[in-house]
């Protein structure tokens, strides 16, 4: 299930925010809230489900046929997490080649199907091949007081058995095409100007927490290299593209034209090894404030009732 709005042209704060038309967002929230930079896009996760491992009229525990069942059953260990300097050798990418990679695997999904648009999860793993699965956030949002909050509870996603996750936390990117700039150095700045006002950031799996994901101590913190995006025609940054050749807010706002823009990105992600077959509660919260001029806040709330398998 998930609550607030669902329209991917008025929700365009994302588990990934896409600030480019939160200024639509914002303006029925709060008349006096400026809207925020466009073509930043904000990524969290978060709000956890208790799951029940048991299964009914299972083998007895220990049998050949109950090995699944037994990994519910037992003492869940606490995640383990693939740290920066470990990224290359266990996954073949560094935390930031992994960033620009999920960018454009979320990027490259039309609207009709794509994971950041799934109330349920079905979608999740819509077009993945990598070595790693992505994990994606929501287009749906809610304002209250200016304030913007996402929200959602999928309970339909499987993931592949001995595949790690990689999970934004929150993050950002900036592009040509949503007129953030032409520069590596320009759309840097852009990224970097968004996710420098996270102010709480949370992954917990199975209800045990990661530790040392922190604004203040960055360990997990990620830019990108420069790359490249390719979008459909329907693609999901909908009416938050400047007129051609314009810097971002210039109005009127249009589609984003399909084909590629030069891009660039930031933000806190964890990647996480192989999880158990069976089911798992994957909980992620994070906060940036202030998001625009009047100082409202961004917070996004997912949880993902995930099946390995």
């Amino acid at each position: 299930m998930q609550s607030g709005r669902r329209s991917p042209r008025r929700a365009r704060v994302v588990w990934t925010l896409a600030l480019a038309a939160a200024s639509m967002v914002f303006a029925a929230g709060s008349a006096s809230a400026a809207p925020p930079d466009a073509g930043q896009r904000l990524s969290l996760q978060a709000a956890e489900t208790p799951m029940s491992f048991g299964v009914a009229a299972s083998p007895p525990s220990g049998s050949p046929d109950n090995a699944q069942a037994d990994v519910g059953r037992s003492p869940r260990a606490a995640p383990k997490v693939i740290r920066q300097n470990q990224a290359v050798r266990e996954t073949g990418k560094t935390y930031g080649e992994w960033s620009a990679a999920w960018w454009q695997y979320v990027l490259s999904i039309p609207q009709s199907q794509n994971p950041l648009l799934d109330a349920t999860g079905a979608l999740c793993g819509q077009g993945q091949s990598a070595p790693v699965f992505f994990l994606v956030g929501t287009f749906t949002t809610e304002v209250v007081n200016g304030d913007v909050f996402g929200t959602a509870n999928r309970s339909q996603c499987t993931a592949p058995a001995g595949k790690p996750l990689f999970i934004p936390i929150l993050n950002a990117e900036c592009s040509t095409v949503e007129g953030n700039g032409t520069t590596d150095a320009q759309l840097r700045e852009c990224a970097h100007g968004f996710v420098n006002n996270v102010t709480e950031l949370s992954l917990e799996i199975d209800g045990k927490k990661v530790s040392g994901l922190s604004p203040k101590a960055p360990v997990f913190r990620a830019d990108s290299p420069l790359f490249t995006f390719n979008l459909p025609t329907d693609n999901i940054l909908g009416e938050s593209c400047p007129p051609a050749g314009q810097p971002a807010g210039t109005l009127p706002l249009r589609l984003c034209p399909p084909g590629p823009s030069p891009s660039v990105a930031d933000g806190y992600y964890v990647l996480l090894e192989p999880l158990s077959p069976g089911e798992h509660t994957i909980r992620i919260q994070a906060k940036a404030q202030p998001i625009n001029a009047a100082e409202n806040s961004f917070t996004l709330d997912v949880t993902y009732e995930l099946l390995v398998a």
